[in-house]
């Protein structure tokens, strides 16, 4: 009885120790580059796409691996969890893409530019020459988002 129980046990051991070409294969990923280094965004609500070049250790593009997105400042710029950069208020962040333990960044800058400038009254009335009237302008970026923190001037 323990010679018939003897060869099957030294076959699945013998068997169990070799290689199992069937199973996962554990892959080094290397994230190679991001597709922009930097990102100047000039209008709030302006986006931006980034995507990430993911490489294994043969130099070879890595299907199926994910990618991990954050930004260093989310009340500057926001990044989805497809690399979608979304600005949100003046300023600078850093995006940062991870894939197992390789990463890469792009620089993001939010620097809102006037495209227009409104004024409270186009056409003022004055019935003297000594009149006068309070006027405010609004100054806009692309998107319609006010501008503030603009040096003021009268003249």
């Amino acid at each position: 009885m323990i010679r018939r129980l003897a060869l099957p046990i030294v076959l699945l051991a013998l068997v169990s120790c070799g290689p199992n070409p069937t199973g996962p294969i554990a892959t080094s990923i290397t994230l190679f580059r991001l597709s922009a280094d930097r990102l100047n965004l000039v209008s709030l609500g302006d986006t931006a796409s980034v995507t990430g070049l993911i490489l294994d250790a043969g130099g070879q593009e890595a299907t199926g691996a994910t990618i991990m997105w954050s930004s260093s400042d989310a009340l500057i710029a926001t990044v989805s969890g497809t690399g979608l950069v979304t600005a949100v208020a003046n300023g600078s962040a850093t995006v940062t893409a991870m894939s197992g333990s390789a990463s890469a960044t792009t620089s993001v800058t939010v620097a809102q530019a006037a495209v227009n400038l409104v004024l409270s009254d186009s056409m003022p009335t004055f019935a003297t020459l000594t009149d006068t009237t309070q006027l405010t302008a609004a100054v806009t970026d692309a998107s319609g988002s006010t501008i503030s923190g603009l040096p003021r001037t009268a003249r």
